[in-house]
């Protein structure tokens, strides 16, 4: 229930702030209109969407209780060996984890396969050493 309910209300909560919070009170007054053209307006919204919607997003999953604590140590792992843009994957593993903390669905709803698929990692892991390909 969690894997679609939470991702779908944090998107619709990001969009609505993407859209009354910076469309509305800050691009979509005649001063900003008329000095940016159509495409610097795309432009803006793109850059605000990702960089503060992509945030806001795993601190609102965070909060409605997406992550256990498997799922996020598993991303403090993915965002620990990006390289070039690392600052950003562990940005947002800091705002995921800051929502999990303020949640009060932790641990509520665990991923229940975690284990499984960890140990199927493990053997696959195995398999790949022998073979040596």
């Amino acid at each position: 229930m969690v894997a679609w309910i939470s991702p779908a209300v944090s998107a619709i909560l990001v969009a609505l702030v993407v859209k009354v919070k910076v469309v509305d009170t800050l691009l979509w007054v005649d001063p900003v209109l008329d000095t940016i053209t159509p495409i610097g307006t795309t432009g803006v919204l793109f850059f605000v969407a990702l960089f503060g919607g992509l945030y806001l997003y795993a601190f609102l999953s965070g909060i409605l209780g997406h992550w256990d604590k498997n799922t996020l140590q598993e991303f403090e792992k993915a965002a620990k060996m990006v390289k070039v843009v690392g600052f950003f994957a562990r940005g947002m593993y800091k705002v995921a984890n800051a929502g999990y903390k303020l949640s009060p669905f932790k641990e509520r709803w665990p991923v229940d396969v975690f284990t499984d698929a960890m140990r199927e990692a493990h053997e696959l892991e195995i398999e790949k050493k022998v073979l040596k390909i």
